[in-house]
Formats: C-alpha cells, sequence, structure tokens
C-alpha cells in the first residue's frame, strides 16, 4: 500500500545528511571526509581530484535536481496515502484491498502519474 520502502529510506537518509551538511562547521565536513578518505579511500589524489570536479561543476545542479526529485516522491506518497484510504463503492472495504494484482499495478501506476 505505501511507496517503495527502499525510495523512502534513501530520502530520508540524503535528507539527513544535507541537513548534517549544512549544519555542521565546513572544518568538520572536510575532516570527516579526510578520515573516511585516510581508511576507506583508494587512490587518494584521484578520489580527492574527482570529487572536486563534480563539487565545481555539478553540485549545485545535483542539488536542485534532488529537490525536485523529493518534492516529487513526497507528493507521490501523498497521493498514495490519500489513494489507500478511498471507497468509491462504499462497502466498508479500501478499493485497493479489493483489485487483482494487475488492477492494483495499473491503478497505482496512474495514481504516480498523475
Amino acid at each position: 500500500m505505501g511507496l517503495s520502502c527502499c525510495a523512502l529510506a534513501y530520502l530520508r537518509a540524503f535528507q539527513f545528511v544535507y541537513k548534517v551538511a549544512q549544519s555542521a562547521p565546513a572544518q568538520l565536513v572536510w575532516a570527516t571526509y579526510g578520515a573516511l578518505l585516510c581508511f576507506f579511500g583508494g587512490p587518494f589524489a584521484v578520489s580527492f581530484a574527482a570529487i572536486e570536479a563534480f563539487r565545481n561543476m555539478g553540485w549545485r545542479a545535483l542539488v536542485a535536481e534532488a529537490k525536485v526529485v523529493a518534492a516529487a516522491v513526497e507528493d507521490a506518497a501523498a497521493a498514495d496515502d490519500k489513494d489507500g484510504w478511498r471507497d468509491d463503492d462504499h462497502n466498508g472495504i479500501a478499493d485497493v484491498d479489493e483489485l487483482t494484482p494487475r488492477e492494483l499495478l495499473a491503478r497505482k501506476t496512474a495514481v504516480f502519474m498523475a
């Protein structure tokens, strides 16, 4: 009945990391990054160059697009929740509980695409 648990888990994880990165002092973020590279990183120069290139060239666009996707996921989750409670035939059973798997897939696809 709900949106994919994985999509919501990733959304929450990215929101948490974004909030922590925004509220933490810049030096702490860079120190954490350096510690992760020291203990888990491969070639330091290549990973540092790749991350710096991404930060300078694509970070702002990624954040803007991630906000659009997050808003769309939240809208889809709200529409899914609203659709899950609908009882158009007024028999006391939610309509989604009465559908075959094929009909449910078609209905949820229509809800998410709307």
